[in-house]
């Protein structure tokens, strides 16, 4: 596709995907070639040029980037009108200015993601997605304290958990949605730090945990009635796969516990490898398979 040559106009265009794509020099990229698109409102790029400019699109307000740490900073700084963005980044910033971006209320860090959030102040922020975050976590808790936004929902991937944990939710006392990626942490430490006393996250209404593994059932049962009493209306546990070739379903005292939490209102859903269960029989069900004419309209 040769358009950084041959700039088109694009008058009616408010969405454009350009992946998997690598130019073989910045100038010969094509998103050069969607100069002239003033309607646009939402960009997905992969390997953009290093001096990414997008001052063309006035309307822009999702952006979706990959493979630029540092210039992330510079496009939150220089185009305050972004509401949503998607930022894949796998390098440390060593050094950069520190960045306000008012109005942005959606932030997902995909991959390995940097130390971006030590620069950045958001205090629109209401929904923040972070994806093994290795080295963003210890800098998330001061992000929330400085940022002082109302934020919504919070998906984090806890790779060392416990107090790094209790201090990321102490910070943020607005959420209503979690989603913790706990990889490394048993349910034992998760449950004691969701049923501290004073409750970290008071208004919290749909909680999702992915584990690799699951065998204490008795500690989920307990953190699902604390927080049931507190406001807790929605629960699904992802169980990735299990060690020792056993069964991850719980035993059948768990499985009476949360048929009573379901009685009482509690949307509850256990997930592994194909199967599930949201209540009712002592068993699993097989997922259905989706039809391969839903994925169309």
């Amino acid at each position: 596709m040769e358009l950084a040559g041959n700039r088109t106009n694009f008058p009616s265009l408010r969405q454009l995907a350009l992946v998997q794509y690598a130019p073989s020099s910045p100038e010969r990229h094509p998103i050069l070639g969607f100069s002239h698109a003033p309607l646009l409102q939402e960009l997905k790029i992969h390997n953009p040029p290093g001096s990414l400019k997008l001052d063309f699109y006035p309307l822009l307000t999702t952006l979706d980037i990959q493979y630029i740490p540092a210039a992330t900073l510079s496009i939150l700084q220089q185009h305050p009108q972004l509401l949503h963005v998607t930022a894949c980044l796998e390098d440390d910033i060593s050094s950069g200015p520190a960045t306000i971006a008012p109005s942005l209320q959606s932030l997902i860090l995909v991959g390995f993601s940097s130390n971006i959030l030590e620069f950045l102040t958001l205090p629109g922020l209401r929904r923040l997605e972070i994806d093994k975050a290795n080295n963003v976590f210890p800098s998330c808790p001061e992000f929330l304290r400085r940022s002082a936004c109302p934020l919504d929902h919070l998906a984090i991937y806890s790779k060392h958990g416990g107090d790094e944990l209790a201090d990321c939710l102490a910070a943020m006392p607005t959420i209503t949605s979690l989603h913790i990626d706990a990889r490394h942490d048993d349910m034992f430490l998760i449950t004691r730090t969701l049923t501290a006393t004073p409750l970290l996250v008071p208004r919290l209404a749909t909680l999702v945990l992915r584990k690799p593994e699951l065998q204490d059932y008795l500690s989920l049962v307990n953190l699902l009635c604390t927080r049931f009493a507190q406001g807790l209306a929605s629960v699904e546990v992802r169980v990735d796969y299990f060690f020792n070739g056993g069964s991850w379903f719980p035993r059948v005292d768990c499985l009476v516990e949360l048929n009573g939490l379901i009685s009482g209102g509690v949307d509850v859903e256990l997930r592994c490898d194909g199967e599930y269960w949201n209540g009712g029989e002592h068993s699993a069900r097989l997922i259905k398979p989706k039809d391969p004419c839903e994925t169309f309209p």
